[in-house]
């Protein structure tokens, strides 16, 4: 039967008393499990008879094995961030309360706008710009009921022109980056002959016979898993991912750069369309395949040939946290693409001049400018459970391109 919330904090209580959870320090030395402990005896046939035998086998034969060194905030295991109080307790809620966000009924109750608000607060925590970002309407301002305070600024314009969703984690976000690109591109290489045809209407083969495309290709350099997988999925084929690499042996040269030349050659093929996936954060070197002025570059060559640039940022893109509200890129007034200087290694692309004399920007120039023009993006992937430190499992995605 149900359980008043009294009740369930008494289990609660009991358990961690049992458990003796605290918040550990960043090394917990894991403990061995023994044979006897695994609880293979478990069947369907043996239920528990109530809450109490449940918590008291959970926190006696499971709980004690767990890695405990995830309960800090300070965990960054496997690229996975701890979670913080706030977030832990706001987790226990969401599933407290049980609510349906994707099934929209605003006059039945405030879940979903919840879930719109969570999302565009995201928006302005990794500084994107609400004009092309924010998801629906936007308030020219938020209060605090008590005092008045504001807790957002007035914004930009009386809507946004984004659209986003929660996920399971980037991996999900990244099909959905390049699902939605796929759509865009050959939408675009059809031009008036898409009209009423697309493919979630009419399957990716009869969308690309209406695009006269003959190949679908995913450039990128060094991307993580999940975007093979994601091709796999999606029947673009991981064989269809094709390295833009700049080959290059300088001696600071590293494997994510771009080379700028190579993309407009590869993405010019003829009866091809084209998604580029940009790693904002490597996984395994926490680098960053673009420079600011990199970004506008590669924003005219994909406007130029219909290509979607997606961003996996699971955990790179948090460092947009470390900007301020001015960008850190010349504004995109630019010439059509030039060939004749595009070299991603030069110093000066490297080079970040943010106006002022302030420390920490100084010191964290070289993150700051690995995320700067990001915004230029058409969709954009990312971990809450990787560095915002909520707890596992929780992605987002955004793109501008709503329809």
């Amino acid at each position: 039967g149900d359980l008043c919330p009294q009740e369930l904090l008494a289990l609660l209580h009991e358990y961690t008393n049992n458990t003796n959870i605290i918040r550990p320090s960043l090394v917990t030395p894991p403990i061995p499990i023994p044979h006897s402990s695994i609880p293979a005896s478990v069947s369907l046939s043996s239920p528990f008879s109530s809450l109490h035998d449940l918590v008291t086998h959970i926190s006696s034969r499971i709980s004690p094995y767990l890695p405990a060194s995830s309960l800090s905030s300070n965990y960054y295991g496997f690229v996975t961030g701890g979670s913080t109080p706030a977030a832990l307790l706001a987790d226990w809620l969401v599933s407290l309360h049980d609510q349906n966000v994707q099934v929209h009924l605003p006059h039945h109750n405030i879940a979903t706008i919840i879930e719109k608000e969570a999302l565009n607060l995201l928006v302005d925590l990794l500084h994107l710009p609400r004009h092309d970002w924010m998801i629906g309407k936007i308030s020219s301002e938020i209060h605090d009921g008590d005092d008045g305070d504001i807790l957002r600024p007035p914004s930009i314009s009386s809507s946004g022109g984004g659209c986003g969703t929660f996920t399971t984690g980037a991996t999900a976000s990244n099909v959905l980056g390049l699902a939605i690109g796929r759509e865009y591109i050959l939408r675009r290489k059809a031009g008036k002959s898409a009209c009423g045809h697309s493919v979630g209407d009419d399957g990716l083969f009869e969308m690309m016979r209406h695009a006269h495309v003959h190949k679908i290709q995913i450039l990128t350099t060094l991307p993580h898993s999940s975007i093979g997988k994601a091709a796999s999925i999606l029947g673009i084929g991981r064989s269809n991912i094709i390295s833009v690499a700049s080959v290059d042996h300088h001696h600071d040269h590293h494997p994510l750069a771009i080379d700028l030349d190579l993309l407009h050659t590869i993405g010019s093929r003829p009866h091809t369309a084209s998604i580029l996936v940009i790693s904002a954060g490597e996984v395994n070197t926490g680098r960053f395949a673009t420079t600011s002025r990199d970004m506008i570059t590669i924003r005219r060559i994909c406007d130029e040939l219909g290509i979607w640039i997606h961003v996996d940022g699971a955990f790179g893109l948090f460092a947009r946290l470390l900007m301020n509200d001015t960008p850190y890129y010349p504004h995109p007034h630019l010439l059509p693409y030039d060939n004749t200087n595009t070299n991603t290694n030069n110093d000066d692309n490297n080079a970040v001049d943010n106006g002022d004399d302030d420390q920490d920007e100084q010191d964290y120039s070289s993150i700051i400018n690995g995320v700067s023009g990001l915004e230029l993006a058409d969709s954009i992937t990312g971990d809450a459970h990787k560095i915002l430190n909520v707890p596992y499992d929780c992605g987002f995605f955004f793109t501008r391109h709503p329809s």
